[in-house]
């Protein structure tokens, strides 16, 4: 009885629930229904060793907040630690962030038909593995139940691609369709693109995923996103940098946002590509991406600004969303 009243009274200090059943809500009672079903579990281990032992549980986030998902969740490894065999479903980013890669097994409905693929079987290397381990968090772990994915490389793409995506058409939503835009903090894509580049239908999640990444003439990076491409992975590249699209498509626009910021910016005379870059020089020069981004999302959100979505862009959403031509 141990393990079992260890648990209980574990759950109620971290939770402070009441025991009463008709005070709490349904989350506190389905914890402590498991509690008592652990506990069962833990002491059948504990008596026989030599039996076979299994714990099978769907959706167990049910009702609860993600610190007590957590809490949840360690007692999960614990079981594993008596031999216990735990089996989850689930569709909890929070519960899916912290489980070990080489255990999750997504299941997606392609075309009416269950499509499964284990990440245990996609050919990702250890030092991948770890990676993935690492940057999987709750907002990324949401690629795993999404309809599509983008990839970026920071909080400006981000912010702007679901506004980018509205312009084009109220048809490519990101929200509606289930699209999740996945800011990767750099440049590492290549563990991310595992998940989906090859060519073995089994060793690749089975949506379609867009990289969206600068064509940089000084940096061999976008040759090695070129050659990520495979499976259902395609890679779009801009012609220099993000910034510099954005320009280049709508300079009085994205000239008007800079103001709001640096209220005496103005560029010296040129061609449209001569301005470009230096916006592009100045706006990495005053590390000020984010703030910019943000002003032009919320400039945008009202759809009344005539606004130019360069066509890589446009491309990679619509690969994502499967509209491609």
């Amino acid at each position: 009885m141990g393990d079992k009243k260890e648990l209980l009274v574990d759950i109620y200090r971290r939770t402070q629930c009441r025991f009463d059943l008709s005070r709490n809500g349904l989350g506190y009672n389905n914890l402590i229904y498991i509690s008592t079903v652990i506990g069962d579990l833990f002491e059948r281990a504990s008596s026989d060793t030599e039996r076979y032992v299994s714990f099978l549980i769907e959706e167990p986030e049910a009702h609860l907040h993600p610190q007590l998902q957590n809490l949840l969740f360690n007692y999960f490894g614990m079981m594993e630690q008596k031999n216990i065999q735990v089996f989850i479903s689930s569709h909890s980013p929070t519960i899916t962030a912290k489980t070990h890669i080489d255990s999750i097994t997504v299941l997606q409905n392609i075309k009416n038909s269950i499509n499964l693929t284990s990440i245990r079987k996609i050919p990702l290397g250890s030092d991948e593995k770890d990676y993935l381990g690492r940057f999987l968090d709750v907002t990324k772990s949401q690629l795993f139940f999404s309809k599509g994915v983008i990839l970026v490389e920071g909080i400006s793409e981000a912010l702007l691609l679901p506004i980018f995506a509205d312009i084009i058409g109220q048809e490519f939503n990101l929200n509606q369709l289930g699209i999740e835009v996945v800011n990767i903090g750099g440049v590492a894509f290549n563990p991310f693109a595992k998940l989906f580049n090859s060519n073995t239908t089994t060793e690749r999640l089975n949506v379609n995923c867009s990289i969206i990444t600068d064509d940089d003439s000084n940096s061999p990076r976008a040759q090695n996103a070129k050659n990520l491409t495979g499976g259902r992975l395609k890679v779009f590249l801009s012609r220099n940098t993000f910034e510099y699209e954005l320009y280049f498509q709508n300079e009085s626009v994205i000239s008007e946002t800079y103001r709001q910021i640096h209220p005496q910016f103005n560029l010296n005379s040129g061609d449209i590509n001569s301005k470009a870059t230096q916006f592009m020089e100045k706006i990495k020069s005053n590390k000020d991406k984010a703030i910019f981004a943000q002003i032009l999302a919320e400039k945008l959100k009202s759809g009344t600004i005539p606004f130019n979505v360069p066509a890589y862009i446009q491309n990679a959403i619509k690969w994502a969303e499967n509209k491609h031509e």
